[in-house]
């Protein structure tokens, strides 16, 4: 979240939780290739390199649309010199693939056309909605076109983290029957979009996870002692 020197709040469970933008952009990217070339040679299959997570939430970038696009555009850029070819770069991992979240990508993607930098892929995230308002929305389409606009070709269409909820703290139907309905409405709707993944949110070791099972506050498609849900059935 920040390269080496800047001191700024990022635990999670810290209610006043803000991701500072990085003092110095240039070092920050080449802090991560670093990362990255590391994980590459201790045998990690390194394909996705993801700039960010939902700049379009405050607490997760402190600062301007704007200033944002430009740091994403020029990370880009020096990850593509840095980083081997077969690596796809891009992002941003937006909370919202709709309404301010997709203006928020029209920025993004005109300093992507002013530093000359093509992302291999535009990312979103989906939680809380709908399952099929990516698919209503045509989400991963407008991207296409708002690219291909810029002259920045057609980059993959990802959804990086998606679930019905997170517990807040409690979120009725990540449990249930209702997760395992999410889940199928979720994964046909995406079929008739142009989206290439969809990473289900799968984590287990969230601060929202509950001490007993069944208590709608774990995540994934088992309870936290190894029980399957109805979301497994559905799988």
């Amino acid at each position: 979240v920040g390269v080496t020197g800047d001191a700024h709040k990022n635990n999670s469970t810290d209610e006043n939780h803000v991701l500072m933008p990085p003092s110095n952009t240039r070092q920050w990217a080449l802090e991560l290739a670093r990362d990255v070339k590391e994980m590459i040679n201790a045998g990690v299959d390194v394909q996705y390199v993801e700039i960010w997570n939902e700049p379009d939430m405050p607490s997760e970038w402190d600062d301007t649309k704007e200033k944002f696009a430009n740091f994403f555009a020029e990370c880009g850029s020096v990850l593509r010199s840095e980083l081997p070819a077969n690596v796809k770069i891009g992002g941003p991992g937006m909370a919202s693939g709709w309404g301010l979240g997709m203006s928020y990508f029209e920025i993004v993607l005109d300093a992507c056309k002013r530093k000359s930098f093509k992302p291999d892929f535009l990312s979103w995230h989906h939680y809380g909605s709908f399952a099929t308002d990516s698919e209503f929305l045509k989400t991963a389409s407008l991207l296409e076109e708002m690219a291909q606009a810029r002259g920045l070709g057609t980059p993959e269409t990802i959804l990086s983290e998606w679930n019905v909820s997170l517990p807040h703290p409690v979120a009725k139907g990540v449990d249930s029957n209702i997760g395992a309905a999410f889940w199928s409405a979720m994964v046909s709707s995406l079929i008739q979009t142009p989206t290439l993944h969809a990473l289900f949110f799968f984590l287990q070791d969230g601060s929202w996870e509950a001490e007993d099972d069944y208590a709608g506050q774990s995540v994934g498609a088992f309870t936290l002692r190894g029980a399957p849900k109805a979301i497994f059935s559905a799988m």
